[in-house]
Order: C-alpha cells, then sequence, then structure tokens
C-alpha cells in the first residue's frame, strides 16, 4: 500500500478477532459491521449519561438521548468498514470520562478519560487534536490544582503509555504494509499555513466543515456550539463543565482546521463543505444544543437562535465567496453528502441554499415545541427514521463482485492505471497469494489471472502485446477486464 493513504491501526486491531473466527472476505465484512453497530449502539447510553449532566430530567434525558444517537452522524457510517463507525463513541466516552474527572477527581475517570484520547489518536489523525486537547486539559488540571494532583499525573502517565503504544503499533503497521512510505501530506499542510491564499482556504474549509455540521444536525450542533461558548464565557457556570466546553471547542476547532490544512486538492465538491471530519463530535455537540432547547429560558433562546442563524449564514457565506463556481464545476461524489443529498432530495449537486433553509424549517420546528420534550422527540426520530431508509435505498447496493474475475489459485497482477478502490478491492479479496503489480511484457510465471484497466472500446484492447496464451475472462465496463492464462486452468 505504499505512496497511499495511510490508515491508523487502532481501528483495524479492534476488528482482528473476526479473523479467529472466519477467513471468508463476505463473511469477515458482516462481523466488521456487527462490530462497528455494538459500537455505534454504545453512543445511547452514553448520550444518556451526558444528557443527565447537562440537567436534563431522566425521561426527557432517555428520549434526547435515543434520538440523538439515531443522527446520520453515527448511524450512517456503522453501514461501512470505516474508522468513522467507532469515533463517535471514542470521543463521547472521552468527554463523558473527562467531565466526571473534572467533577470528582477520580483516578478511574482520569484513567478512562486518558484511554479513550490515546486510542482515538491510534484510530485516525483526529486523534492527534484529541490526544493534544486531552493533554492541554491534564496540564491546566495539573496547574490549577482543581483536582488531586496525584490522580492527575495517574492520568497523565495513561496517557503518556498510551500514546508511546498507539505511535508503535503505528510504526510497525507502517513498516509492514507502507514499505516505500505513505501518501505524504506534509507538503500541502506546510504550503496552506504559509501562504495567503493557503490560509484563506484552510479557514474557508473549516467553515464548510462547521455548515455541513449544523445542517446535518438539523441545526441542533450550531446550537449546541453556540451555548458551549456561552458557558465557556460564563463566570456563572460549573468551572468542570466551562473546562470540557472549552476542551470540546478546541477539539472541534483543531479537527476543523487541520484537516482542511492537510486536504489535497482533489477536485471535488467535498474539499470545500465536507460533514465526515466533523462527525466525531456532532452528538456531544447535539446534545449540548437539545439540552438548551428544552431548558433554556426566552431570553437566553433570544439570543442563542440568531447566533446559530449566524454562524450558519456566515459559514455558508465564507463557502460560497472563496469557493465559487467550484462549488458546481467540481466533482460531486454522493457519498460526501448523504445528509444534504436526503434534505434536499438532489443526489446529483450540493445545494447549499435548499439544504440549510429544510435544516433551518427542522431548527424552527424544534423551538416551536421545545415545551413539549416529547414532540421534539417525536420529530427528530421522524427525521432521523426518514434518512436511514434514504440511506438505504441510495448507497447500501451490491458492490461490484470481483469474485467471478478471480480463479482462486495462482498468482494475481495488477495494470498501474487500475483505479485504486478495485485494487485494495482485489487485496481484500485475494487471500492466498501476494498482488503484484504487472510488467505487461512479463507477467510472472506463477501468475494466473491480470487485471486491467478498462477506461473504454474492446476489452481484448486493455493489455496490447499480451504474451500469447492468455485471454479475456471477465470484465466490468468502463473498470476492470481480467486476464486468464489458458495454460492455469489444467492446474
Amino acid at each position: 500500500m505504499s505512496y497511499s493513504t495511510f490508515y491508523q491501526g487502532g481501528y483495524p486491531l479492534l476488528l482482528s478477532p473476526v479473523y479467529w473466527v472466519t477467513a471468508d472476505p463476505t463473511t469477515a465484512y458482516r462481523l466488521v459491521l456487527v462490530i462497528g453497530a455494538v459500537i455505534g449502539a454504545a453512543v445511547f447510553p452514553l448520550s444518556l449519561a451526558i444528557s443527565r449532566r447537562l440537567g436534563l430530567r431522566p425521561a426527557t434525558a432517555f428520549g434526547i438521548a435515543f434520538a440523538v444517537a439515531l443522527l446520520p452522524a453515527n448511524v450512517f457510517f456503522g453501514a461501512w468498514a470505516l474508522a468513522d463507525a467507532i469515533l463517535p463513541a471514542v470521543v463521547a466516552c472521552w468527554l463523558l470520562a473527562l467531565m466526571r474527572f473534572a467533577d470528582t477527581g477520580g483516578r478511574l475517570a482520569g484513567s478512562v478519560a486518558s484511554l479513550a484520547a490515546a486510542y482515538a489518536y491510534a484510530v485516525h489523525a483526529r486523534g492527534t487534536v484529541i490526544l493534544l486537547v486531552h493533554a492541554g486539559v491534564l496540564g491546566f488540571l495539573l496547574v490549577r490544582g482543581w483536582v488531586p494532583r496525584r490522580h492527575t499525573m495517574v492520568g497523565t502517565g495513561v496517557a503518556a503509555v498510551g500514546y508511546v503504544g498507539a505511535s508503535r503499533l503505528n510504526a510497525l503497521l507502517l513498516h509492514a504494509m507502507w514499505p516505500d512510505g505513505p501518501r505524504d501530506l506534509s507538503a500541502v499542510l506546510w504550503s496552506r499555513l504559509t501562504s495567503a491564499d493557503g490560509l484563506l482556504r484552510t479557514l474557508s474549509g473549516a467553515c464548510g466543515q462547521v455548515w455541513y455540521l449544523i445542517v446535518a444536525t438539523y441545526g441542533l450542533a450550531g446550537l449546541g456550539l453556540v451555548a458551549t461558548v456561552a458557558r465557556l464565557l460564563s463566570q456563572r457556570a460549573d468551572r468542570s463543565l466551562r473546562l470540557v466546553a472549552a476542551a470540546a471547542i478546541a477539539v472541534t476547532a483543531g479537527i476543523a482546521l487541520a484537516t482542511t490544512a492537510a486536504l489535497p486538492d482533489e477536485h471535488r465538491i467535498g474539499n470545500y463543505a465536507y460533514g465526515r471530519y466533523l462527525a466525531c463530535v456532532a452528538i456531544p455537540l447535539s446534545l449540548a444544543g437539545a439540552a438548551t432547547l428544552v431548558r433554556a429560558g426566552r431570553r437566553t433562546m433570544i439570543t442563542a437562535v440568531p447566533a446559530t442563524v449566524g454562524v450558519l449564514a456566515g459559514a455558508a457565506l465564507a463557502v460560497t465567496t472563496y469557493a465559487g463556481p467550484r462549488l458546481h464545476e467540481y466533482t460531486f461524489i454522493g457519498f460526501d453528502f448523504p445528509e444534504t443529498s436526503y434534505l434536499t432530495g438532489n443526489r446529483r449537486s450540493l445545494d447549499m441554499l435548499t439544504a440549510g433553509l429544510v435544516a433551518g424549517a427542522l431548527f424552527g420546528g424544534m423551538i416551536l415545541l421545545r415545551r413539549l420534550p416529547i414532540l421534539v422527540v417525536a420529530l427528530l426520530l421522524l427525521v432521523n427514521g426518514g434518512f436511514i431508509l434514504h440511506a438505504r435505498a441510495t448507497f447500501v447496493r451490491p458492490a461490484g463482485d470481483l469474485r467471478h474475475a478471480l480463479s482462486g489459485k495462482g498468482g494475481v497482477e495488477v495494470a498501474h492505471d487500475l483505479r485504486w478502490w478495485t485494487v485494495m478491492n482485489l487485496r481484500y479479496r485475494v487471500g492466498w497469494t501476494t498482488v503484484g503489480w504487472l510488467n505487461p511484457a512479463a507477467p510472472r510465471a506463477q501468475t494466473c489471472t491480470v487485471l486491467t484497466a478498462w477506461p473504454g472500446g474492446a476489452a481484448s484492447s486493455t493489455w496490447p502485446g499480451h504474451p500469447d496464451g492468455w485471454t479475456v475472462a471477465d470484465h466490468k465496463p468502463s473498470q476492470w477486464v481480467a486476464w486468464r492464462r489458458e495454460s492455469c486452468a489444467a492446474r
């Protein structure tokens, strides 16, 4: 996998027990989805605990936590083998444990928070931001002495050990699977942070992520963000909540800025407005928004609601001003925009205005119903249920099956111009040999199957000058052609 994006080891490590049970790729993938579903379901009890800490009554907390746990930010990525399937639970666990540690100073809570932060670092680059913020919180607590210093030192030790373990795991994985090095994004990051246009691009992309976060949660995360900032600035707020509010804001801003700065321009609309990177903080921010919605007085709502709308409009303005016609001319990838496609009914392009208006209407409906929390919960469940049906119809389809193209024996080689996702799919399905790169003039003697790219034309033209004894065995139009060595049939 050299020269491709490096995928960290924390998430695969969680999935590795699957291979104690089966080696069949299809069964393994289904078990991976079971693991993602169980961890995704854990967001509900974590959300319930956070809701209670935010002051909601038991019945209201139960309904709000259940409805918020079913937001697309949590349920959508559970249908895929992606680290995003577990990150919402990891972040919720970290914030809850951090809240309890700041409250009580308990050694266990501090250790759990440190383990969650270190594990987030092992799972994805976004975890680097979480671990850095966590280290900052521990340093602050150590200096201010809000909790017993010996307990803070224990939490610091756990975080340090977790960091070393995660770094070692990722280093071993990198050496084994990316021997010539991964895709290097440091040059992109440096150019963005050292040039005026790069900084504008970073700030615009971060605004695009915030815009998507608010729209994808029907305004709740936006209200939660405003309420979190207000709680941080309030001298009357509980100091532990202020500390956790600072951590949540720092992580949200840090992830939005860091991921945008390191993201190369791939000529896709998702480079300018994207939801996946901030999906891991959508649940706690939405819980904060829901708690504000049902608990805050009229005076608070008079200021919080316009502020939320202002953040949404300002973020949209920043994106459209910087990106301009690129929002229509660049490639629209439906997987980048599941929530906006649902809200607008448009699966072919990004309609920021309609998405914002629909999300605003849902937000307005929740405001009107806020004195009856059960109706707010019912509205959220209705909208989230509609999204689940939409996502199933739109995204969950039978994948292009490569199994018929494979003989199940002999070597397998691929052309260098074959699309990367086909190569990754193939390498996953081929368990009996290592998939190698094709030398068109001389495939290896033990190779039985060769896959070439098929940009168009006759399938037989995809490997010009192929050696004698090779014939086209299978193909997928406009994607790939499978060639089989005739002599392998007798093996």
